[in-house]
């Protein structure tokens, strides 16, 4: 029962489907093909060998595997060590050229297609970010997809239940757009049997044709008028859109939810020489306990992550730390690098490498913001682990020290990351011990770089020496 009227304003003088055989898909396949972005083409082969010289010293710093990692997969990748506009653009294109297979919506949307693709494209790069930021809010375990209660607590978060857009439409909409059920001619082979579909959550495509629909039962004619001022009755799925995110996105969701961009992170705080040469003194240490927690994988998964933070006691019910486990899981997710495909590609995208590791207990230190050493000695805390034994033994679940100003993600930070990094490995180190031969692998490295000259400031942090 397919409205064939609607269909034939897709393309000039269409056949009709029913007198000629041509197929109501048939029609909408040969009008929907203009829209689809340019495809990924096959990657030509790489050379591994990292460019040398002070211009790179990126290139030859604890964050070095980075690069040699993602050029080996045929990724692109700048010389930075950060997520390119080439690989956003890639990104975009694998989502939206896997949302165009979704039949249905290409039947919601209509002739607003070729101005919906520009709108969708402009906000990519939040609506990747909600969906990172959902999608580990509760469920830990099935880390990176959207779970129907992590949906509805983003739906909730933008108050977005009214009269049209009631509480049991929501759920229509998650259901719908996760169903692998098939629909006749409305829905393809490809939605029903791939893995896109078979699981317990939704995916990024996913995301963008649920915001679009979410848009469209809040917008109604009439609430859309009193913000674009129109006077007549129609209003579009791309107005809608732009009209979600610039009056209810950018306004109810936390910043962090919606605006975070991992790369500052990178360039202010991570890509420094002091934390290079922390990473570099402490490898052994740090290396062990990410070959320790991953077992056989070829990288650190969520839930060993989390496992790996409880048992140093930085997270979980036997921390005092003010670190909850979404801000781990947000530490996580914030250091992987961005994948084109990472639905298709999910075991491997979903793993922390050595580097990734060292950028999420980077991010974790700084939105911990342990008590400074100089007030721990300051209240006779002076053993060789102080910051351990003060979060461990002396502050208690009934008497814990108000949070820190500085212990958010919006927060600017001031304090030398590699000073937080040193507290944080002092619980690392509670937990494993460094392994022998790492520590021979490593030690000419840590020899040569204590002897070398000083950074660019002349200053040699306490923490950039070695901390066992």
């Amino acid at each position: 029962d397919v409205d064939a009227g609607r269909l034939s304003v897709c393309r000039p003088d269409p056949p009709d489907p029913w007198q000629e055989s041509v197929g109501v898909d048939a029609l909408l396949d040969g009008w929907v093909i203009q829209f689809r972005v340019e495809e990924l083409k096959e990657p030509n082969p790489i050379d591994n060998s990292l460019p040398l010289g002070e211009e790179h010293w990126l290139l030859n710093s604890v964050f070095a595997h980075r690069y040699a990692q993602t050029r080996a997969l045929g990724m692109p990748c700048s010389e930075t060590l950060l997520d390119t506009d080439e690989i956003v653009s890639m990104s975009f294109t694998c989502d939206w050229n896997r949302l165009l297979r979704r039949k249905k919506f290409l039947y919601l949307i209509g002739l607003d297609l070729k101005h919906l693709v520009k709108a969708v494209k402009e906000l990519h790069p939040q609506i990747r970010c909600i969906y990172t930021y959902y999608s580990v809010q509760m469920n830990l375990t099935k880390a990176f997809y959207m779970a129907e209660q992590e949906w509805q607590l983003l739906v909730d978060h933008l108050q977005m239940t009214t009269q049209n857009c009631t509480r049991r439409a929501q759920y229509d909409i998650y259901s719908d757009i996760r169903s692998t059920i098939r629909y006749g001619s409305m829905q393809t082979s490809f939605e029903a049997d791939s893995p896109e579909t078979n699981h317990d959550g939704i995916v990024p495509c996913h995301l963008i044709e649920g915001l679009v629909r979410l848009a469209m039962l809040r917008f109604n004619p009439k609430e859309a008028r009193q913000y674009t001022g129109a006077t007549g009755n129609g209003i579009t799925p791309t107005e809608c859109l732009r009209l979600l995110f610039k009056h209810v996105v950018n306004k109810k969701l936390p910043w962090e939810a919606y605006d975070f961009d991992p790369n500052d992170f990178r360039l202010d705080r991570l890509y420094v020489d002091p934390v290079h040469r922390f990473g570099t003194m402490n490898r052994p240490l740090l290396e062990t306990a990410w070959r320790c927690y991953r077992g056989t994988e070829d990288g650190l998964s969520l839930p060993q992550w989390i496992k790996l933070l409880q048992d140093a006691r930085l997270v979980g019910e036997n921390a005092h730390t003010e670190v909850s486990m979404v801000d781990a899981a947000l530490c996580f997710a914030w250091s992987r690098p961005l994948w084109p495909d990472e639905t298709r590609l999910r075991e491997m995208s979903q793993k922390l490498t050595f580097v990734d590791f060292y950028e999420a207990l980077a991010r974790l230190a700084d939105v911990f913001s342990p008590v400074p050493r100089l007030e721990l000695r300051a209240c006779n805390i002076t053993g060789k682990k102080p910051t351990f034994e003060y979060y461990t033994k002396i502050v208690t679940a009934q008497d814990r020290p108000p949070r820190r100003h500085s212990a958010s993600f919006a927060t600017p930070k001031t304090r030398p990351l590699e000073e937080k990094l040193g507290q944080v490995a002092e619980f690392l180190s509670e937990v494993v011990q460094p392994e022998p031969k790492l520590v021979r692998k490593y030690a000419q490295v840590i020899k040569d770089l204590i002897h070398a000259p000083a950074p660019p400031s002349g200053e040699i942090y306490e923490d950039s020496q070695p901390l066992l």
